[in-house]
C-alpha cells in the first residue's frame, strides 16, 4: 500500500510539474505575441506622428506662401524656441500658430 501511495504521489508531482511548464510555455508564447503587437503599434504611432509633423510643416509653408527656405525656416524656429524658453511654457504641439 505504501508503494502504491508513493507511486501515485510521484505521478501527481510529475503531472503538476508538466502542467506548470505547459502553462509557462503558453504564457511565454502569448507574451511574445503581445510584445510584437506593442512594437507594431509603437511603430505605427511613430509614423503617424511623423506624418502629422510633415502635414504641419506643409501647412506652414502653404500659409506663408512657400517663400521660406529650409535655412530661414530653421532660423525662424530657433528664434521662436528662444522666445518660448523666455515666456511661459506651452503645452501640446505647435501647428503653425
Amino acid at each position: 500500500m505504501v508503494k502504491k501511495n508513493e507511486f501515485e504521489a510521484y505521478h501527481a508531482l510529475r503531472r503538476d510539474r508538466d502542467q506548470r511548464q505547459a502553462m509557462l510555455n503558453a504564457q511565454h508564447a502569448e507574451r511574445r505575441k503581445l510584445q510584437e503587437q506593442i512594437k507594431q503599434t509603437r511603430e505605427r504611432h511613430a509614423r503617424q506622428i511623423l506624418s502629422l509633423h510633415n502635414q504641419a510643416a506643409n501647412y506652414r509653408l502653404m500659409r506663408d506662401g512657400g517663400q521660406q527656405t529650409i535655412r530661414s525656416e530653421f532660423s525662424r524656429s530657433t528664434g521662436q524656441a528662444r522666445e518660448q524658453s523666455r515666456s511661459a511654457p506651452r503645452r501640446g504641439l505647435e501647428l503653425g500658430r
